[in-house]
């Protein structure tokens, strides 16, 4: 069954602004508003991931670089939605913030890799869910605030 997730947004690149407006609404639906989020995409071979995030020692900051469609690199990726990228890793903040201290253990990759991956599939099946949901319900709809946002 094919969900329309990889294909909706596929390969569209939002602007900054689009960006971090998305950031912000997918911010008040996951809880993080008490966090300061900055999402900008990555530099030419910056990364070899779909997302990195990196967060404040204090917890009161995080950054999310998100990998451009236009060098999504189909060797290695297939995923080309920003969106679905920005939640994955909004998912990974909010963790940070309720699993303390564990957190860094998981984020090395110390625990068993197996775990790691179970822990990762869980994450992006939870992202896609949530992104499905979004984009079935008909606005406008509370949970998913549009303000200011451009669809």
């Amino acid at each position: 069954m094919k969900t329309g997730i990889r294909e909706q947004g596929s390969g569209v690149r939002l602007s900054d602004e689009e960006l971090q407006t998305l950031c912000r609404q997918w911010q008040a639906v996951l809880r993080l508003e008490h966090i300061d989020v900055h999402v900008r995409y990555a530099q030419k071979l910056e990364m070899e991931e779909w997302g990195h995030t990196q967060r404040g020692p204090d917890s009161t900051w995080a950054d999310i670089v998100i990998c451009p469609p236009e060098l999504v690199n189909f060797d290695t990726h297939t995923r080309t939605d920003p969106e679905l990228t920005l939640i994955h890793e909004l998912l990974h903040v909010r963790e940070e913030w309720d699993c303390e201290p564990k957190w860094q253990e998981l984020k090395d990759k110390k625990l068993n890799p197996t775990v790691y991956k179970m822990h990762e599939r869980g994450i992006e099946r939870t992202a896609q869910a949530l992104l499905l949901l979004k984009r079935l319900i008909p606005e406008p709809c509370s949970l998913f605030p549009t303000s200011g946002a451009s669809q």
